[in-house]
C-alpha cells in the first residue's frame, strides 16, 4: 500500500501480473536451485551447438542433431529464466518507485499493520470525501498517524516490540476516532431528518392556514369561485331570475 502525501484513502499497489513464462519453465525443468547460469548450462549450450553443426554441415548422423538441439534448449533455459525474472523485478521496482514518488510505501503483510490499515480504511469510508466540519480534522489526524507508521517502517514489516507498540497505540486511537466519526455522522443524519420533517410540517400548516383564510374571505365578502359556480348553476336550472323556478339567492 502507499500512504499518499495528501489526506485520503490508501493507494493499493497493483499486484504483479502472473509470470506465466517462469511458471512454464518451472514445470518443464523444475524450480532452479541456483539463481545464475553455471558450467552445466555453458557446456550444454556449446556442446549442443557443436552437435547441431556436425549434423548439419559435417554430415553427422541424425541423432546428433536431435541431441544437439536438446542440449541447446537445456543450455538456454537458465539464462532465459534469469533474464526474464530480472526484467520482471525491474518492472516491479520501477512501479514501486513511481508510486513512492506520490507517497510513502507501507508493507501490510504483518497483522499489526493490517489492523491499523483496516481502522484507517473504516475512517476514510466515513469522513472521505469530507462532508462536515468535523470530517477534515478527523481525516487529517488519521492520515498523520498513517504517515508516522509508514515513515517508521520505511517499507518493511515491524520487528521490535517498540515498533509494534507504536503502531498498536495509533491503531487504538484510530478505532476510537472512527467510532466517534460514525456516531457524529449518524447524529447529523438524524438532525437532517428532523429538520426535513419539521419543514414538511410547517409547509402543511401553512397550506392549511391559507385554505382557512381563503374560506373566511369568501364567507365574509360573499364572493368567491364556489359561490359564483353555484349561482351560475341556479341560472342554468331556472332557479334564479324571472323564471318559474326562480328562488331567492342564498348566501
Amino acid at each position: 500500500m502507499v500512504v499518499s502525501d495528501r489526506p485520503g484513502p490508501l493507494v493499493a499497489e497493483r499486484t504483479a501480473a502472473r509470470d506465466e513464462v517462469g511458471e512454464l519453465l518451472d514445470e518443464l525443468v523444475g524450480k532452479p536451485q541456483i539463481t545464475n547460469p553455471g558450467w552445466f548450462d555453458v557446456l550444454s549450450l556449446v556442446g549442443g551447438a557443436a552437435l547441431v553443426s556436425w549434423a548439419t554441415f559435417g554430415g553427422g548422423p541424425g541423432w546428433a542433431a536431435f541431441w544437439g538441439w536438446l542440449g541447446v534448449v537445456f543450455g538456454l533455459v537458465m539464462p532465459v529464466r534469469v533474464l526474464w525474472r530480472r526484467a520482471g523485478a525491474t518492472r516491479v521496482n520501477l512501479r514501486r518507485r513511481r508510486m513512492a514518488a506520490h507517497g510513502t510505501l507501507l508493507d501490510v503483510e504483518s497483522s499489526v499493520v493490517g489492523e491499523i490499515v483496516a481502522a484507517y480504511e473504516r475512517l476514510t469510508d466515513i469522513v472521505y470525501p469530507p462532508a462536515g466540519p468535523w470530517s477534515i480534522p478527523a481525516l487529517e489526524a488519521g492520515h498523520g498517524a498513517m504517515l508516522d507508521v509508514a515513515m517508521l517502517l520505511d517499507g518493511r514489516a515491524p520487528t521490535t516490540p517498540a515498533e509494534i507498540e507504536y503502531i498498536a497505540a495509533r491503531t487504538r486511537a484510530m478505532v476510537d476516532l472512527a467510532s466517534a466519526a460514525e456516531r457524529q455522522r449518524e447524529e447529523e443524519a438524524r438532525r437532517s431528518r428532523l429538520s426535513i420533517e419539521e419543514e414538511q410540517t410547517q409547509a402543511r400548516q401553512a397550506k392549511a392556514a391559507m385554505a382557512d383564510a381563503m374560506q373566511e374571505i369568501e364567507v365574509t365578502t360573499g364572493t368567491g369561485s364556489l359561490r359564483e359556480m353555484k349561482r351560475v348553476l341556479r341560472l342554468m336550472r331556472g332557479e334564479e331570475g324571472d323564471g318559474p323556478n326562480a328562488k331567492p339567492d342564498q348566501p
